[in-house]
Protein backbone atom coordinates (compact mmCIF):
# COMPACT_ATOMS: atom_id res chain seq x y z
CA UNK A 1 0.00 0.00 0.00
CA UNK A 2 1.73 3.51 -0.84
CA UNK A 3 2.31 6.24 1.67
CA UNK A 4 1.10 8.99 -0.69
CA UNK A 5 4.36 10.96 -0.66
CA UNK A 6 5.29 13.33 -3.20
CA UNK A 7 6.84 11.88 -6.37
CA UNK A 8 9.19 14.17 -6.87
CA UNK A 9 10.25 15.23 -2.84
CA UNK A 10 13.96 15.68 -3.72
CA UNK A 11 16.02 18.84 -5.36
CA UNK A 12 17.83 16.37 -7.78
CA UNK A 13 13.93 16.87 -10.27
CA UNK A 14 15.90 14.14 -12.25
CA UNK A 15 14.25 11.20 -10.25
CA UNK A 16 11.22 9.77 -8.48
CA UNK A 17 10.13 8.04 -5.25
CA UNK A 18 7.35 5.96 -3.86
CA UNK A 19 7.16 4.23 -0.84
CA UNK A 20 4.97 1.04 0.56
CA UNK A 21 4.34 -0.31 3.64
CA UNK A 22 4.04 -4.35 2.60
CA UNK A 23 1.52 -6.18 4.66
CA UNK A 24 1.40 -9.69 4.15
CA UNK A 25 0.13 -13.28 5.61
CA UNK A 26 3.23 -15.35 5.60
CA UNK A 27 2.75 -18.99 6.37
CA UNK A 28 1.16 -20.06 9.38
CA UNK A 29 -1.30 -17.15 9.05
CA UNK A 30 1.67 -15.00 10.91
CA UNK A 31 1.10 -11.04 9.65
CA UNK A 32 4.56 -9.76 8.57
CA UNK A 33 5.88 -6.47 7.63
CA UNK A 34 8.19 -4.79 4.82
CA UNK A 35 9.29 -1.52 4.24
CA UNK A 36 9.97 -0.59 0.47
CA UNK A 37 11.34 2.65 -1.16
CA UNK A 38 11.75 2.84 -5.04
CA UNK A 39 13.68 5.21 -6.73
CA UNK A 40 13.35 5.47 -10.81
CA UNK A 41 16.10 5.48 -12.86
CA UNK A 42 18.09 9.26 -14.02
CA UNK A 43 14.86 10.78 -15.99
CA UNK A 44 12.73 7.97 -16.10
CA UNK A 45 9.03 7.81 -14.55
CA UNK A 46 8.02 5.43 -12.03
CA UNK A 47 4.86 5.25 -14.22
CA UNK A 48 0.72 5.28 -12.99
CA UNK A 49 1.59 2.31 -10.52
CA UNK A 50 4.56 2.35 -8.78
CA UNK A 51 3.64 -1.08 -6.61
CA UNK A 52 3.06 -3.52 -9.64
CA UNK A 53 6.91 -3.18 -10.17
CA UNK A 54 7.47 -2.78 -6.14
CA UNK A 55 5.05 -6.11 -6.00
CA UNK A 56 7.66 -7.87 -8.61
CA UNK A 57 10.64 -6.97 -6.55
CA UNK A 58 9.17 -8.59 -3.82
CA UNK A 59 8.23 -11.79 -5.44
CA UNK A 60 11.96 -11.94 -6.43
CA UNK A 61 13.23 -11.29 -2.93
CA UNK A 62 10.63 -13.99 -1.07
CA UNK A 63 10.63 -16.46 -4.49
CA UNK A 64 13.44 -15.71 -6.61
CA UNK A 65 10.91 -15.60 -9.35
CA UNK A 66 11.85 -12.81 -11.70
CA UNK A 67 8.95 -11.32 -14.11
CA UNK A 68 9.69 -8.53 -16.68
CA UNK A 69 9.82 -5.04 -15.94
CA UNK A 70 8.28 -2.24 -17.98
CA UNK A 71 11.42 -1.10 -19.80
CA UNK A 72 12.61 1.13 -16.95
CA UNK A 73 15.23 0.90 -14.27
CA UNK A 74 14.07 2.29 -10.99
CA UNK A 75 15.60 0.66 -7.81
CA UNK A 76 13.43 -1.02 -5.16
CA UNK A 77 15.07 -1.15 -1.85
CA UNK A 78 13.10 -3.40 1.38
CA UNK A 79 13.76 -2.65 4.76
CA UNK A 80 12.17 -4.53 7.64
CA UNK A 81 9.32 -3.45 10.18
CA UNK A 82 12.08 -2.00 11.98
CA UNK A 83 13.24 0.03 9.34
CA UNK A 84 16.34 -1.78 8.53
CA UNK A 85 17.70 -2.09 5.20
CA UNK A 86 17.29 -5.87 3.54
CA UNK A 87 17.98 -6.51 0.35
CA UNK A 88 17.84 -4.02 -2.82
CA UNK A 89 16.96 -4.92 -6.94
CA UNK A 90 17.17 -2.87 -9.84
CA UNK A 91 15.69 -3.31 -13.00
CA UNK A 92 18.47 -4.74 -15.94
CA UNK A 93 17.36 -5.48 -19.37
CA UNK A 94 13.76 -5.87 -18.45
CA UNK A 95 14.68 -8.19 -15.62
CA UNK A 96 15.17 -8.25 -12.12
CA UNK A 97 18.85 -8.05 -10.46
CA UNK A 98 19.99 -8.10 -6.96
CA UNK A 99 22.59 -5.20 -6.13
CA UNK A 100 23.77 -3.67 -3.67
CA UNK A 101 22.12 -0.17 -3.20
CA UNK A 102 20.89 2.48 -0.44
CA UNK A 103 19.27 6.00 0.35
CA UNK A 104 21.54 7.30 3.28
CA UNK A 105 21.56 10.29 4.98
CA UNK A 106 25.11 11.95 5.12
CA UNK A 107 26.53 14.42 7.03
CA UNK A 108 28.86 16.47 5.37
CA UNK A 109 32.44 17.56 6.15
CA UNK A 110 33.61 21.06 7.47
CA UNK A 111 37.00 20.50 7.72
CA UNK A 112 38.21 20.62 3.88
CA UNK A 113 37.85 16.93 3.31
CA UNK A 114 34.49 16.45 1.87
CA UNK A 115 34.61 12.93 -0.49
CA UNK A 116 31.67 13.48 -2.15
CA UNK A 117 32.77 16.83 -3.97
CA UNK A 118 29.93 19.21 -3.04
CA UNK A 119 32.30 22.48 -2.92
CA UNK A 120 30.29 25.29 -3.57
CA UNK A 121 27.28 24.13 -2.30
CA UNK A 122 28.66 23.18 1.61
CA UNK A 123 28.28 25.60 3.71
CA UNK A 124 29.14 26.00 7.90
CA UNK A 125 27.11 27.90 10.06
CA UNK A 126 27.10 27.99 13.99
CA UNK A 127 25.50 25.40 15.87
CA UNK A 128 24.60 23.93 12.08
CA UNK A 129 25.13 20.55 10.12
CA UNK A 130 24.89 20.12 6.79
CA UNK A 131 23.83 16.50 5.55
CA UNK A 132 23.16 15.11 2.04
CA UNK A 133 20.55 12.59 0.96
CA UNK A 134 22.74 10.41 -1.52
CA UNK A 135 21.66 7.16 -3.74
CA UNK A 136 24.32 4.72 -3.54
CA UNK A 137 25.56 1.83 -5.59
CA UNK A 138 27.72 -0.55 -4.67
CA UNK A 139 29.18 -4.12 -6.66
CA UNK A 140 27.47 -6.76 -4.81
CA UNK A 141 30.36 -8.91 -5.34
CA UNK A 142 33.74 -6.37 -4.85
CA UNK A 143 32.41 -3.98 -2.59
CA UNK A 144 33.43 -1.42 -4.62
CA UNK A 145 31.35 2.15 -4.70
CA UNK A 146 30.25 2.68 -8.06
CA UNK A 147 28.31 5.46 -7.68
CA UNK A 148 27.01 8.00 -5.27
CA UNK A 149 24.09 10.24 -6.41
CA UNK A 150 23.20 13.73 -4.01
CA UNK A 151 19.48 13.80 -4.50
CA UNK A 152 18.97 16.11 -1.57
CA UNK A 153 20.79 19.03 0.50
CA UNK A 154 19.46 20.58 4.15
CA UNK A 155 21.11 22.05 7.05
CA UNK A 156 20.12 21.18 10.65
CA UNK A 157 20.20 23.64 13.33
CA UNK A 158 18.90 23.50 16.51
CA UNK A 159 15.01 24.18 16.72
CA UNK A 160 14.99 23.42 12.84
CA UNK A 161 13.11 21.53 10.58
CA UNK A 162 14.84 19.00 8.18
CA UNK A 163 14.61 16.86 4.81
CA UNK A 164 12.42 14.65 6.39
CA UNK A 165 12.29 10.40 6.65
CA UNK A 166 13.77 8.31 3.31
CA UNK A 167 16.88 6.08 3.95
CA UNK A 168 16.59 3.76 6.56
CA UNK A 169 20.59 3.56 7.08
CA UNK A 170 20.15 7.38 8.83
CA UNK A 171 23.19 9.28 10.20
CA UNK A 172 21.07 12.43 10.53
CA UNK A 173 20.29 13.32 14.33
CA UNK A 174 17.67 11.08 16.03
CA UNK A 175 14.88 13.83 15.94
CA UNK A 176 15.00 13.82 11.81
CA UNK A 177 11.14 13.08 10.34
CA UNK A 178 12.46 9.45 10.38
CA UNK A 179 10.37 8.92 13.49
CA UNK A 180 7.05 10.05 11.71
CA UNK A 181 7.42 7.29 9.14
CA UNK A 182 8.76 4.75 12.48
CA UNK A 183 5.63 5.21 14.36
CA UNK A 184 3.32 4.41 11.53
CA UNK A 185 5.25 1.79 11.14
CA UNK A 186 5.48 0.31 14.20
CA UNK A 187 1.51 1.09 14.89
CA UNK A 188 0.88 -1.18 11.86
CA UNK A 189 2.53 -3.72 13.35
CA UNK A 190 1.22 -3.57 16.73
CA UNK A 191 -2.25 -3.10 15.33
CA UNK A 192 -2.11 -6.38 13.01
CA UNK A 193 -0.23 -8.87 15.77
CA UNK A 194 -3.48 -10.74 16.30
CA UNK A 195 -3.90 -14.49 16.76
CA UNK A 196 -7.89 -15.91 15.57
CA UNK A 197 -9.31 -17.98 18.23
CA UNK A 198 -11.78 -20.18 19.56
CA UNK A 199 -11.95 -19.35 23.21
CA UNK A 200 -15.47 -20.22 24.96
CA UNK A 201 -17.08 -16.87 26.80
CA UNK A 202 -20.35 -18.21 27.76
CA UNK A 203 -24.01 -18.25 26.79
CA UNK A 204 -27.71 -17.93 27.97
CA UNK A 205 -30.16 -20.24 27.84
CA UNK A 206 -33.74 -19.23 27.86
CA UNK A 207 -36.82 -20.81 27.70
CA UNK A 208 -39.68 -20.96 24.71
CA UNK A 209 -42.91 -21.21 24.57
CA UNK A 210 -42.62 -24.63 23.59
CA UNK A 211 -41.66 -26.33 26.98
CA UNK A 212 -39.10 -28.85 25.55
CA UNK A 213 -37.41 -26.25 23.41
CA UNK A 214 -34.55 -23.29 24.33
CA UNK A 215 -33.15 -20.63 22.77
CA UNK A 216 -28.95 -20.43 22.98
CA UNK A 217 -26.69 -17.56 22.32
CA UNK A 218 -23.26 -18.69 22.56
CA UNK A 219 -19.95 -16.45 22.70
CA UNK A 220 -16.64 -17.08 21.75
CA UNK A 221 -13.45 -15.03 21.09
CA UNK A 222 -12.62 -15.64 17.53
CA UNK A 223 -9.37 -12.81 17.44
CA UNK A 224 -7.53 -11.31 20.41
CA UNK A 225 -5.15 -8.37 19.31
CA UNK A 226 -2.84 -5.99 21.66
CA UNK A 227 -5.25 -4.66 24.22
CA UNK A 228 -8.73 -5.76 22.73
CA UNK A 229 -10.47 -8.88 21.54
CA UNK A 230 -13.33 -9.86 18.70
CA UNK A 231 -16.19 -11.67 20.14
CA UNK A 232 -18.91 -13.21 18.15
CA UNK A 233 -22.58 -14.13 19.47
CA UNK A 234 -24.17 -16.56 17.82
CA UNK A 235 -27.98 -18.09 18.09
CA UNK A 236 -30.04 -21.75 18.21
CA UNK A 237 -32.45 -23.81 19.78
CA UNK A 238 -31.59 -27.04 21.58
CA UNK A 239 -34.84 -29.39 22.16
CA UNK A 240 -35.19 -32.03 25.48
CA UNK A 241 -34.92 -35.27 23.03
CA UNK A 242 -34.61 -37.72 26.18
CA UNK A 243 -35.31 -37.38 29.95
CA UNK A 244 -32.89 -38.92 32.15
CA UNK A 245 -32.81 -40.60 35.57
CA UNK A 246 -31.92 -36.74 37.02
CA UNK A 247 -31.70 -33.50 34.62
CA UNK A 248 -27.87 -33.90 34.54
CA UNK A 249 -28.17 -37.41 32.74
CA UNK A 250 -31.52 -35.14 30.28
CA UNK A 251 -30.15 -35.47 26.39
CA UNK A 252 -31.04 -32.14 25.25
CA UNK A 253 -29.89 -32.11 20.74
CA UNK A 254 -29.33 -29.30 18.17
CA UNK A 255 -32.31 -28.04 16.72
CA UNK A 256 -30.31 -24.81 14.55
CA UNK A 257 -27.41 -22.52 15.17
CA UNK A 258 -26.74 -19.27 13.42
CA UNK A 259 -24.41 -16.55 13.21
CA UNK A 260 -25.42 -12.97 15.23
CA UNK A 261 -22.39 -10.85 15.10
CA UNK A 262 -19.49 -9.62 16.03
CA UNK A 263 -18.51 -7.01 18.49
CA UNK A 264 -15.08 -5.63 19.95
CA UNK A 265 -14.24 -4.91 23.08
CA UNK A 266 -10.98 -3.06 24.52
CA UNK A 267 -8.61 -0.21 23.26
CA UNK A 268 -6.37 -1.08 20.38
CA UNK A 269 -2.73 0.40 20.75
CA UNK A 270 -1.51 2.05 18.00
CA UNK A 271 -4.52 3.12 15.99
CA UNK A 272 -8.07 1.85 15.14
CA UNK A 273 -8.97 -1.60 14.35
CA UNK A 274 -12.76 -2.23 13.06
CA UNK A 275 -14.34 -5.64 11.53
CA UNK A 276 -16.79 -5.99 8.69
CA UNK A 277 -18.49 -8.51 5.97
CA UNK A 278 -19.01 -11.07 8.31
CA UNK A 279 -20.76 -14.03 7.41
CA UNK A 280 -21.69 -17.60 9.22
CA UNK A 281 -21.55 -21.00 8.04
CA UNK A 282 -23.23 -23.55 10.73
CA UNK A 283 -22.43 -27.81 10.72
CA UNK A 284 -25.53 -28.96 12.81
CA UNK A 285 -25.35 -32.55 14.27
CA UNK A 286 -27.86 -33.51 17.59
CA UNK A 287 -24.94 -33.10 19.75
CA UNK A 288 -22.30 -30.76 18.07
CA UNK A 289 -23.24 -27.59 16.33
CA UNK A 290 -19.72 -26.27 14.58
CA UNK A 291 -19.97 -22.59 13.19
CA UNK A 292 -17.46 -21.00 10.97
CA UNK A 293 -17.29 -17.17 10.32
CA UNK A 294 -15.87 -15.19 8.16
CA UNK A 295 -14.61 -11.63 8.32
CA UNK A 296 -12.68 -8.39 6.98
CA UNK A 297 -10.53 -6.49 9.83
CA UNK A 298 -9.73 -2.86 8.65
CA UNK A 299 -6.63 -1.63 10.36
CA UNK A 300 -5.99 2.15 10.27
CA UNK A 301 -2.36 2.77 11.83
CA UNK A 302 -2.06 6.23 14.72
CA UNK A 303 0.76 8.44 13.76
CA UNK A 304 1.78 12.32 13.63
CA UNK A 305 3.27 13.62 10.14
CA UNK A 306 2.73 17.44 10.30
CA UNK A 307 6.13 17.93 8.40
CA UNK A 308 5.90 15.71 5.46
CA UNK A 309 3.01 14.81 3.20
CA UNK A 310 2.72 11.61 4.36
CA UNK A 311 -0.04 9.05 4.35
CA UNK A 312 -0.30 5.50 5.69
CA UNK A 313 -3.95 4.32 4.37
CA UNK A 314 -6.12 1.84 6.45
CA UNK A 315 -5.43 -2.19 5.18
CA UNK A 316 -7.38 -4.96 5.67
CA UNK A 317 -6.90 -8.18 6.12
CA UNK A 318 -9.81 -11.73 5.13
CA UNK A 319 -10.17 -14.28 8.52
CA UNK A 320 -11.88 -17.16 9.04
CA UNK A 321 -12.40 -18.80 12.50
CA UNK A 322 -13.96 -22.17 13.95
CA UNK A 323 -15.92 -23.10 17.02
CA UNK A 324 -17.88 -25.93 18.36
CA UNK A 325 -20.22 -25.86 21.09
CA UNK A 326 -21.78 -28.76 23.28
CA UNK A 327 -25.80 -29.48 23.09
CA UNK A 328 -26.08 -29.81 26.65
CA UNK A 329 -26.95 -26.64 28.75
Amino acid sequence: MPTHEKRKPFDNLGYEFARYLIVYKATGGTIKMNVAEMLSGKGETLGDDPGRAINRAFKKMLFSTNEPTDGESPTVIFYNRDYKRESSYQAKAGRWKKVDAALQNIKASHDGKESLKTSGISRTEVNCETYYLVYKLTDDDTGEVISITILAQWTQCSGSEDFGGIGGNSEAPAGRNNSCLNEGIENASILSNVTVTSEYEGEDILNTEEPLTKETNPKWVCMRGVGWILSSQEKGKIRLAAVGSNPGEDRWEWQSLAHGGISMTGFAIGGSVSASQESGTATVTPLIALMAINFDVTYAPAYNCPVINLIIPPYTFNYTAYASFNSKP
